[in-house]
């Protein structure tokens, strides 16, 4: 049976880590995570490691996740020594939609507003989201407008009145809109 990693069929999947490289002996690797979805998987896991700039990877199993200042230190099975665990460098570790970790009611996962339609509040449509920035002071939309301008909308409730995920679409005040161009 073809896998959905080996025939390149990756939509239903999205990347939580980048394995950079080894450690020790035993075949662990570090992983720079992207969010928390990494740390919180129920463990083990099933998951897709991809070369980065390759359009399929490799089913595997996570079997266990250890939470460090810079990331987490991750095992995967048949990756039992260093020599195995080096041919992981720069694999992408991906996750099907499905098992991510349920977030709270207004939580939300950064890839899920990527190309989100943007309204103000009376429902005429802005532009579209370009990407999300995450800066010290909080996370900002960068709205592509129709007009081909972009600006970063700050992720703030007086700013981003509703997200609608389902339908990908949010809707930001107006008012606080002008006073960012």
């Amino acid at each position: 049976m073809v896998s959905p990693a080996q025939n390149g069929a990756l939509d239903d999947f999205v990347a939580i880590g980048l394995i950079l490289k080894p450690f020790g002996l035993g075949g662990g690797v570090h992983v720079k995570a992207y969010g928390g979805a990494l740390r919180s998987l129920a463990l083990p896991a099933p998951v897709v490691l991809k070369k980065l700039k390759r359009a399929s990877g490799a089913q595997a199993r996570l079997r266990d996740c250890r939470p460090t200042p810079k990331g987490c230190n991750c095992f995967f099975d048949r990756y039992e020594d260093r020599e195995a665990a080096e041919q992981l460098r720069n694999c992408e570790v991906l996750i099907a939609y499905a098992l991510l970790p349920r977030l709270e009611t207004d939580a939300y996962y950064h890839f899920e507003l990527e190309s989100a339609e943007v309204f103000d509040t009376q429902g005429c449509s802005l532009g579209r989201v370009a990407g999300l920035h995450n800066f010290p002071a909080g996370d900002a939309l960068e709205v592509k407008l129709h007009d081909t301008r972009s600006v970063l909308v700050p992720m703030q409730k007086e700013t981003v009145t509703c997200i609608d995920i389902p339908s990908k679409k949010i809707t930001i005040d107006r008012t606080m809109l002008d006073e960012l161009l």
